[in-house]
């Protein structure tokens, strides 16, 4: 019998709302309304880091899913960040998924849109990647196994 081989997942949730406020993303009225008031509802990443062949000489292999409520991610930052993700925990550039919940109450991510979508804040974006690697490794702390 073919012994099954072993996922184990790691979990962590970041709270990536904005310190001061920052234009929100996705409308093109907000623009002339301009950052946010208040905050009625926390922004969060949920990070899974998955490890397939553990032990028994098989070759480790990690996958890193990022879920975050943002409208999107922005392209024009997403491989400079999975290349820090893959130099800080080896996992490879192409087994990192980078899901946005498409929510408009969060902050613009990409400087490729015009400003009438929202105009991103470098310094929120750079905190938002610092968060999302904090939470990489929060999540490898503990695995657990599991099945899919």
């Amino acid at each position: 019998m073919v012994p099954e081989p072993t996922l184990l997942l790691g979990i962590s949730k970041v709270d990536i709302t904005p310190h001061k406020p920052v234009p929100l993303a996705g409308f093109a009225i907000r623009s002339e309304l301009g950052d946010f008031e208040a905050i009625c509802h926390h922004l969060y990443a949920r990070i899974f880091v998955f490890v397939t062949g553990v032990g028994g000489g098989a070759t480790e292999q990690k996958a890193v899913l990022i879920s975050a409520d943002l409208l999107w991610w922005g392209s024009d930052r997403v491989p400079a960040l999975k290349r820090r993700i893959h130099e800080r925990f080896g996992v490879a550039e192409d087994a990192i998924l980078l899901h946005g919940t498409h929510t408009h109450s969060g902050p613009q991510t990409s400087g490729l849109f015009t400003s009438y979508l929202g105009v991103m804040k470098l310094g929120y974006v750079e905190s938002l990647e610092d968060r999302v690697l904090d939470g990489i490794e929060e999540a490898c702390k503990e695995f657990e196994p599991v099945r899919i």
